[in-house]
């Protein structure tokens, strides 16, 4: 409300993170003196109050209607019968949050298949080599720790 009635003419604002003692002087001294914002709050006074009833003649008859329609059903939200879940819509939510991870996976998943297929798979696990075991005598043991099997050549 502040910001119209500034763009009215009818206020300053002012900031409190600015806000000092001479600031407000200033202020309140040029709202005193400048007879424009007393004519132009006057004019949203009127505004404001340009109604056919008062406040307390609205609040005495939404009252006695109340009171003849015992309560006024007909006027109270269809959303107080809702669960929780379905008033703030988790339902709703978590079924986007699915939808949304499910074209994520398949995007990835086309994304590499495309990758695999025109660029090839730089990260390929290199395949093993067969390996046989050696015929060693005893006395041609290798040392501990090493593995007694040779390299094929061939793969898995």
């Amino acid at each position: 409300m502040a910001g119209k009635l500034v763009l009215a003419g009818a206020a300053i604002q002012l900031s409190w993170l600015t806000l000092t003692e001479e600031i407000l002087r200033d202020a309140v001294m040029e709202i005193m003196t400048n007879p424009s914002y007393g004519e132009k709050m006057a004019f949203v006074s009127r505004v404001f109050r340009d109604q056919k009833d008062t406040a307390l003649d609205r609040a005495v008859f939404w009252t006695e209607y109340a009171a003849r329609f015992r309560g006024a059903s007909h006027l109270k939200s269809p959303a107080r019968h809702l669960s929780w879940i379905e008033f703030l819509s988790l339902d709703f939510i978590l079924l986007a949050l699915v939808l949304c991870y499910c074209a994520f996976n398949v995007f990835l998943k086309a994304i590499r298949a495309l990758r695999t297929k025109y660029v090839g798979d730089k990260y390929e696990k290199p395949s093993r080599l067969r390996t046989e075991k050696c015929a060693v005598a005893d006395a041609d043991k290798p040392p501990r720790g090493q593995g007694c099997r040779r390299r094929v050549g061939q793969y898995l």
